[in-house]
């Protein structure tokens, strides 16, 4: 993709150098792309240049394909956003009040969020933990911030669980749904679940973060993601989106439509 906006570059120029990660930035209006572009570095060991084409971590915009799966899945009768959570992971406690599929989905759930509650018990997020250590602590906490639908917190408690029982309900892996009624349809070749960091795949950015010194060096999630933020993708495929959001075949625009009907809060 070759578009570009001299503003945007003028704009981004102080990060457009060989020496310290960047950024790269789309923008569409009407359905054309007007600017795709890749600023600095993708990989500073390997002196790798970011471009539309770099895959990286797209971290809670993953949060909107979960829920439009789980739509689908309801829509097929395999669950209901109605339905209390507990009826699809009866593993975990009693909570004061039903929570459900779509408290989860609309961030009112008043569930803890298992980030947060990982970080203050001693568990640093950049060392290894696993889906099940996530469930663990979890599954701890019978107690809510607050009474479900009542308020609007952003949690990433409901969208792990909510991917949780995706897999549950279709005996598919988040990146076998992900593929077969997403991505494959629309085209994103290099979107997907990547739970962890030490995977490999093509044109991957690295992370990087200040040392003590304060040169780059190298950083990554320690613990396993999954749909509430483990999802990669490129600018090229995130486009693809953005035009399949502006234009969605007839099957998805009901779905897409619900999606953004203004929730209570």
């Amino acid at each position: 993709m070759t578009a570009r906006l001299p503003a945007i570059d003028a704009l981004l120029s102080p990060w457009n150098r060989n020496d310290a990660p960047g950024t790269v930035v789309a923008v569409a209006r009407k359905g054309s792309v007007i600017h795709a572009a890749g600023y600095g570095m993708a990989d500073l060991r390997h002196g790798i240049a970011l471009d539309t084409r770099t895959v990286m971590r797209i971290g809670s915009q993953t949060k909107q394909f979960t829920v439009l799966l789980a739509l689908m899945l309801e829509r097929d009768g395999k669950l209901s956003m109605g339905d209390d959570l507990r009826r699809y992971l009866p593993w975990l406690p009693a909570y004061p009040a039903p929570v459900t599929l779509q408290h989860m989905a609309d961030n009112q759930s008043g569930l803890r969020d298992f980030l947060q509650m990982m970080s203050w018990s001693g568990l640093p997020l950049a060392g290894p933990s696993t889906r099940a250590t996530a469930r663990e602590i979890i599954g701890r906490h019978a107690e809510v911030n607050f009474p479900p639908g009542e308020q609007m917190v952003y949690c990433n408690t409901g969208f792990f669980l909510l991917s949780e029982i995706l897999e549950e309900v279709s005996g598919r892996s988040y990146n076998e749904l992900l593929a077969e009624r997403i991505t494959g349809p629309t085209g994103m070749a290099d979107s997907r679940l990547m739970a962890r960091d030490t995977e490999v795949h093509p044109r991957l950015a690295d992370h990087h973060v200040r040392g003590p010194s304060g040169g780059w060096e190298r950083a990554q999630w320690g613990l396993a993601l999954g749909g509430e933020g483990g999802m990669i993708s490129t600018a090229e495929d995130m486009l693809r989106w953005q035009a399949h959001l502006a234009a969605p075949d007839p099957g998805m625009a009901p779905l897409l439509a619900r999606m953004t009907r203004p929730a209570k809060f």
